[in-house]
Protein backbone atom coordinates (compact mmCIF):
# COMPACT_ATOMS: atom_id res chain seq x y z
CA UNK A 1 0.00 0.00 0.00
CA UNK A 2 1.05 3.34 -0.94
CA UNK A 3 2.01 5.92 2.01
CA UNK A 4 -0.23 7.93 2.64
CA UNK A 5 0.81 12.06 0.42
CA UNK A 6 -0.04 14.63 3.58
CA UNK A 7 -1.02 17.83 1.35
CA UNK A 8 -0.61 21.09 3.11
CA UNK A 9 -3.25 23.69 2.50
CA UNK A 10 -2.73 26.82 3.43
CA UNK A 11 -5.92 28.89 5.15
CA UNK A 12 -8.02 30.87 3.43
CA UNK A 13 -7.49 34.54 3.25
CA UNK A 14 -9.06 36.74 5.61
CA UNK A 15 -12.29 38.56 4.51
CA UNK A 16 -13.69 40.95 6.17
CA UNK A 17 -17.42 39.90 6.97
CA UNK A 18 -20.69 41.78 8.21
CA UNK A 19 -21.47 42.22 11.94
CA UNK A 20 -22.20 39.00 13.34
CA UNK A 21 -25.59 39.06 14.64
CA UNK A 22 -24.61 37.83 18.21
CA UNK A 23 -22.44 41.40 18.68
CA UNK A 24 -25.63 43.96 19.28
CA UNK A 25 -25.84 47.61 17.11
CA UNK A 26 -22.85 49.61 17.65
CA UNK A 27 -23.34 52.79 20.28
CA UNK A 28 -21.38 56.14 18.48
CA UNK A 29 -19.18 57.82 20.47
CA UNK A 30 -17.86 60.55 18.20
CA UNK A 31 -17.70 61.38 14.04
CA UNK A 32 -16.20 63.71 11.96
CA UNK A 33 -16.65 64.07 8.28
CA UNK A 34 -14.20 65.88 5.94
CA UNK A 35 -15.01 65.86 2.59
CA UNK A 36 -11.74 67.11 -0.51
CA UNK A 37 -11.64 69.94 -0.86
CA UNK A 38 -9.09 72.82 -3.24
CA UNK A 39 -7.44 73.32 0.37
CA UNK A 40 -7.61 69.64 1.54
CA UNK A 41 -7.27 66.65 -0.71
CA UNK A 42 -8.42 64.09 1.65
CA UNK A 43 -11.68 62.62 2.43
CA UNK A 44 -11.74 61.73 5.45
CA UNK A 45 -14.15 59.97 7.58
CA UNK A 46 -13.75 58.78 11.36
CA UNK A 47 -16.05 57.18 14.10
CA UNK A 48 -15.49 55.83 17.84
CA UNK A 49 -17.61 53.06 19.21
CA UNK A 50 -18.22 52.04 22.62
CA UNK A 51 -17.65 48.17 23.03
CA UNK A 52 -20.82 46.28 22.78
CA UNK A 53 -20.97 44.30 26.30
CA UNK A 54 -19.71 41.06 26.12
CA UNK A 55 -18.36 41.08 23.44
CA UNK A 56 -14.57 40.42 22.85
CA UNK A 57 -11.79 42.15 20.77
CA UNK A 58 -11.99 39.93 18.02
CA UNK A 59 -15.75 40.75 17.73
CA UNK A 60 -14.81 44.51 18.18
CA UNK A 61 -12.62 43.93 15.33
CA UNK A 62 -15.05 42.40 13.27
CA UNK A 63 -17.74 45.05 13.72
CA UNK A 64 -15.24 47.45 12.89
CA UNK A 65 -14.55 45.79 9.47
CA UNK A 66 -18.31 45.48 8.97
CA UNK A 67 -18.56 49.38 9.24
CA UNK A 68 -15.45 49.84 7.25
CA UNK A 69 -17.12 47.63 4.15
CA UNK A 70 -19.90 50.12 4.63
CA UNK A 71 -18.16 53.20 4.84
CA UNK A 72 -15.89 52.09 1.48
CA UNK A 73 -19.11 51.37 -0.38
CA UNK A 74 -20.50 54.98 0.40
CA UNK A 75 -17.46 56.42 -0.42
CA UNK A 76 -17.05 54.83 -3.39
CA UNK A 77 -17.72 57.00 -6.33
CA UNK A 78 -15.21 59.68 -5.03
CA UNK A 79 -11.75 60.22 -6.62
CA UNK A 80 -8.73 58.67 -4.85
CA UNK A 81 -7.38 60.04 -1.39
CA UNK A 82 -10.25 58.51 0.69
CA UNK A 83 -8.79 57.83 4.69
CA UNK A 84 -10.86 56.04 7.31
CA UNK A 85 -10.70 55.51 11.03
CA UNK A 86 -12.41 53.54 12.85
CA UNK A 87 -11.85 53.17 16.84
CA UNK A 88 -12.92 50.57 19.14
CA UNK A 89 -13.14 51.63 23.16
CA UNK A 90 -14.56 49.77 26.07
CA UNK A 91 -15.41 52.93 28.24
CA UNK A 92 -17.78 56.18 27.25
CA UNK A 93 -16.11 59.63 26.62
CA UNK A 94 -17.67 62.65 25.20
CA UNK A 95 -15.31 65.67 24.20
CA UNK A 96 -12.28 63.81 24.31
CA UNK A 97 -10.95 60.00 24.71
CA UNK A 98 -10.00 59.63 28.19
CA UNK A 99 -8.44 55.93 27.41
CA UNK A 100 -6.58 54.38 24.82
CA UNK A 101 -8.64 52.36 21.89
CA UNK A 102 -9.11 48.69 22.20
CA UNK A 103 -8.66 48.19 18.85
CA UNK A 104 -8.60 50.67 15.47
CA UNK A 105 -9.19 50.04 12.23
CA UNK A 106 -7.54 52.33 9.32
CA UNK A 107 -7.98 52.55 5.89
CA UNK A 108 -6.38 54.71 2.92
CA UNK A 109 -7.30 54.07 -0.13
CA UNK A 110 -3.64 54.64 -1.59
CA UNK A 111 -2.07 51.79 0.27
CA UNK A 112 -4.63 49.24 -0.39
CA UNK A 113 -6.22 46.88 1.95
CA UNK A 114 -7.46 48.23 5.52
CA UNK A 115 -4.67 47.93 8.62
CA UNK A 116 -5.20 47.16 12.62
CA UNK A 117 -3.94 48.52 15.51
CA UNK A 118 -4.65 47.87 19.16
CA UNK A 119 -3.45 50.94 21.24
CA UNK A 120 -4.86 49.76 24.41
CA UNK A 121 -2.65 46.57 24.15
CA UNK A 122 0.26 47.83 23.10
CA UNK A 123 0.18 50.76 25.69
CA UNK A 124 -0.48 48.16 28.66
CA UNK A 125 2.63 46.36 27.65
CA UNK A 126 4.66 49.15 28.38
CA UNK A 127 6.67 49.07 31.86
CA UNK A 128 3.79 50.73 34.60
CA UNK A 129 4.20 53.91 35.28
CA UNK A 130 2.71 53.73 38.92
CA UNK A 131 2.66 50.80 41.57
CA UNK A 132 -0.01 48.14 40.55
CA UNK A 133 -2.17 49.20 43.69
CA UNK A 134 -2.45 52.32 42.75
CA UNK A 135 -3.46 51.73 38.82
CA UNK A 136 -6.34 53.15 37.66
CA UNK A 137 -8.94 51.05 35.08
CA UNK A 138 -7.13 52.75 32.18
CA UNK A 139 -3.56 51.40 33.12
CA UNK A 140 -4.98 47.50 34.07
CA UNK A 141 -3.73 45.41 31.27
CA UNK A 142 -6.16 44.41 28.76
CA UNK A 143 -6.59 40.72 27.17
CA UNK A 144 -3.86 41.10 24.43
CA UNK A 145 -5.85 40.00 20.99
CA UNK A 146 -4.57 37.34 18.75
CA UNK A 147 -0.76 37.62 17.72
CA UNK A 148 -1.57 36.07 14.06
CA UNK A 149 -3.57 39.14 12.70
CA UNK A 150 -1.29 42.53 14.17
CA UNK A 151 -0.33 44.29 12.38
CA UNK A 152 1.15 48.17 12.61
CA UNK A 153 0.00 51.10 10.08
CA UNK A 154 2.83 51.71 8.41
CA UNK A 155 4.15 55.68 9.34
CA UNK A 156 5.59 57.87 5.98
CA UNK A 157 8.91 58.68 5.83
CA UNK A 158 9.63 62.44 5.10
CA UNK A 159 10.51 61.55 0.98
CA UNK A 160 7.13 60.08 1.33
CA UNK A 161 3.92 60.28 -0.78
CA UNK A 162 2.25 63.21 -0.53
CA UNK A 163 -1.04 61.27 0.23
CA UNK A 164 1.17 60.19 3.24
CA UNK A 165 2.57 63.05 4.31
CA UNK A 166 -1.06 64.68 4.10
CA UNK A 167 -2.82 62.08 6.29
CA UNK A 168 -0.32 62.48 8.91
CA UNK A 169 -0.19 65.94 8.91
CA UNK A 170 -4.49 65.87 8.66
CA UNK A 171 -3.98 63.74 12.14
CA UNK A 172 -1.54 66.03 13.68
CA UNK A 173 -2.94 69.49 13.25
CA UNK A 174 -6.65 68.28 14.82
CA UNK A 175 -4.81 69.35 18.25
CA UNK A 176 -4.47 73.00 16.92
CA UNK A 177 -8.33 74.06 17.90
CA UNK A 178 -7.56 72.24 21.63
CA UNK A 179 -4.11 74.76 21.94
CA UNK A 180 -3.97 77.76 24.31
CA UNK A 181 -1.79 80.00 22.86
CA UNK A 182 -0.42 80.82 19.35
CA UNK A 183 3.25 79.83 20.67
CA UNK A 184 1.95 76.42 21.24
CA UNK A 185 0.20 75.96 18.18
CA UNK A 186 3.51 77.70 15.77
CA UNK A 187 5.56 75.24 17.71
CA UNK A 188 3.31 72.48 17.14
CA UNK A 189 3.78 72.97 13.54
CA UNK A 190 7.21 73.59 13.67
CA UNK A 191 7.75 69.71 14.41
CA UNK A 192 5.51 68.49 12.33
CA UNK A 193 7.34 70.41 9.60
CA UNK A 194 10.38 69.42 11.00
CA UNK A 195 9.16 65.61 10.21
CA UNK A 196 7.30 65.86 7.05
CA UNK A 197 9.53 68.14 5.50
CA UNK A 198 12.88 68.41 6.71
CA UNK A 199 15.63 71.09 6.03
CA UNK A 200 18.72 72.65 7.71
CA UNK A 201 16.55 75.70 9.29
CA UNK A 202 13.27 76.31 9.87
CA UNK A 203 11.31 79.47 11.36
CA UNK A 204 7.39 80.00 12.24
CA UNK A 205 7.00 83.24 12.68
CA UNK A 206 4.39 85.35 14.19
CA UNK A 207 2.98 88.88 12.63
CA UNK A 208 3.96 91.69 15.07
CA UNK A 209 1.96 94.60 14.25
CA UNK A 210 2.90 96.64 16.94
CA UNK A 211 6.97 96.51 14.81
CA UNK A 212 5.96 95.41 11.66
CA UNK A 213 7.75 92.51 12.08
CA UNK A 214 7.49 88.29 11.95
CA UNK A 215 9.05 87.30 14.91
CA UNK A 216 10.08 83.76 15.41
CA UNK A 217 8.18 82.10 17.63
CA UNK A 218 9.23 78.04 16.84
CA UNK A 219 12.52 77.19 15.09
CA UNK A 220 13.91 74.33 14.59
CA UNK A 221 17.62 72.89 12.69
CA UNK A 222 20.52 74.84 12.59
CA UNK A 223 20.92 77.88 15.40
CA UNK A 224 17.29 77.40 16.66
CA UNK A 225 18.21 78.71 20.12
CA UNK A 226 19.66 81.70 18.87
CA UNK A 227 16.93 81.99 15.71
CA UNK A 228 14.24 82.11 18.36
CA UNK A 229 13.06 85.27 19.65
CA UNK A 230 14.45 87.25 16.60
CA UNK A 231 12.02 89.53 14.71
CA UNK A 232 12.34 89.70 10.92
CA UNK A 233 11.60 92.80 9.15
CA UNK A 234 8.29 92.14 7.39
CA UNK A 235 9.07 94.11 4.40
CA UNK A 236 12.56 93.06 4.87
CA UNK A 237 14.70 90.17 1.67
CA UNK A 238 12.98 88.01 -0.05
CA UNK A 239 10.73 87.12 2.69
CA UNK A 240 9.11 90.16 2.62
CA UNK A 241 8.21 89.98 -0.97
CA UNK A 242 6.98 86.27 -0.30
CA UNK A 243 4.64 87.17 2.13
CA UNK A 244 2.83 89.34 0.53
CA UNK A 245 1.53 86.58 -1.95
CA UNK A 246 -1.16 85.22 0.29
CA UNK A 247 -2.49 81.34 0.56
CA UNK A 248 0.65 80.66 -1.90
CA UNK A 249 4.26 79.24 -0.97
CA UNK A 250 7.14 80.86 -2.71
CA UNK A 251 10.36 79.07 -3.27
CA UNK A 252 13.94 80.00 -4.51
CA UNK A 253 15.74 77.47 -5.87
CA UNK A 254 18.97 79.62 -5.50
CA UNK A 255 17.82 82.52 -3.01
CA UNK A 256 21.32 84.23 -3.16
CA UNK A 257 21.30 84.96 -6.41
CA UNK A 258 18.27 87.06 -6.12
CA UNK A 259 17.89 90.62 -6.10
CA UNK A 260 16.06 91.09 -3.23
CA UNK A 261 18.35 88.55 -0.57
CA UNK A 262 18.87 89.82 2.40
CA UNK A 263 21.40 87.47 4.21
CA UNK A 264 20.02 88.46 7.98
CA UNK A 265 16.56 88.03 6.88
CA UNK A 266 16.93 85.21 4.00
CA UNK A 267 19.07 82.93 6.21
CA UNK A 268 20.35 82.02 9.88
CA UNK A 269 24.19 82.48 10.79
CA UNK A 270 26.63 80.18 10.32
CA UNK A 271 24.27 78.88 6.97
CA UNK A 272 24.80 79.04 3.37
CA UNK A 273 21.49 79.12 1.89
CA UNK A 274 21.17 77.12 -1.43
CA UNK A 275 16.97 76.66 -0.99
CA UNK A 276 14.64 78.65 0.61
CA UNK A 277 10.88 78.04 1.24
CA UNK A 278 8.49 80.96 2.46
CA UNK A 279 4.69 80.94 3.26
CA UNK A 280 2.52 83.38 4.48
CA UNK A 281 -0.15 82.35 7.27
CA UNK A 282 -2.96 84.47 6.09
CA UNK A 283 -6.84 84.57 6.41
CA UNK A 284 -8.82 87.38 4.01
CA UNK A 285 -6.04 89.79 3.53
CA UNK A 286 -4.70 89.68 7.04
CA UNK A 287 -0.95 88.54 7.36
CA UNK A 288 -0.88 86.85 10.98
CA UNK A 289 2.65 85.50 10.78
CA UNK A 290 5.09 82.99 7.98
CA UNK A 291 6.98 80.05 7.71
CA UNK A 292 10.28 80.04 6.77
CA UNK A 293 12.35 76.70 5.86
CA UNK A 294 15.78 76.61 4.70
CA UNK A 295 17.82 74.30 2.84
CA UNK A 296 15.82 70.94 1.77
CA UNK A 297 17.33 68.00 3.01
CA UNK A 298 18.53 65.22 0.69
CA UNK A 299 17.15 67.26 -2.17
CA UNK A 300 18.60 70.45 -4.22
CA UNK A 301 15.39 72.07 -3.62
CA UNK A 302 11.68 71.73 -2.13
CA UNK A 303 9.68 70.01 -4.36
CA UNK A 304 5.99 70.65 -5.78
CA UNK A 305 4.81 67.78 -3.28
CA UNK A 306 6.73 69.46 -0.38
CA UNK A 307 5.11 72.47 -1.02
CA UNK A 308 1.75 71.09 -1.33
CA UNK A 309 1.97 69.90 2.07
CA UNK A 310 3.49 73.35 3.72
CA UNK A 311 0.48 75.14 1.94
CA UNK A 312 -1.90 72.81 3.88
CA UNK A 313 -0.45 72.98 7.32
CA UNK A 314 -0.35 76.89 6.61
CA UNK A 315 -3.74 77.02 5.84
CA UNK A 316 -5.13 74.85 8.70
CA UNK A 317 -2.52 77.20 11.28
CA UNK A 318 -4.12 80.39 9.66
CA UNK A 319 -7.68 79.02 10.76
CA UNK A 320 -6.13 78.41 14.54
CA UNK A 321 -4.77 81.46 15.26
CA UNK A 322 -7.90 83.04 13.84
CA UNK A 323 -9.79 81.19 16.32
CA UNK A 324 -7.27 81.89 19.47
CA UNK A 325 -7.68 85.55 18.38
CA UNK A 326 -11.55 85.66 18.74
CA UNK A 327 -11.16 83.87 21.92
CA UNK A 328 -8.90 85.96 23.88
CA UNK A 329 -10.89 88.91 22.64
CA UNK A 330 -13.82 87.17 24.01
Amino acid sequence: MPAPVTVSVPPPARVPTAVSAAVPRLQLLFERNDDATADNPLTYRERAYLVPEGASVVDAEEALYGELEQMQASLAGLPPGRFVMLSMFDEPWAGRPTVQPVVVVEWKDWRGGPAVRYPAAEAAAQPALTPQAEQTPAQMPRAQPPAVVQARVPVAEPSGSREDRLALAFEALSELPTMAHAAQALDHVAGLLDSLVPCAALAACLYDINDDSLRIVAARGHAAMLRTGTALPRSGGLLGSAVHIEDRATVFDAPQQELGFVVTVDSCPGLDARSLLVRPISREGQLLGALQLLNRSGAPSFSADDVSVVNYIARQLADALLLLRIRRRA
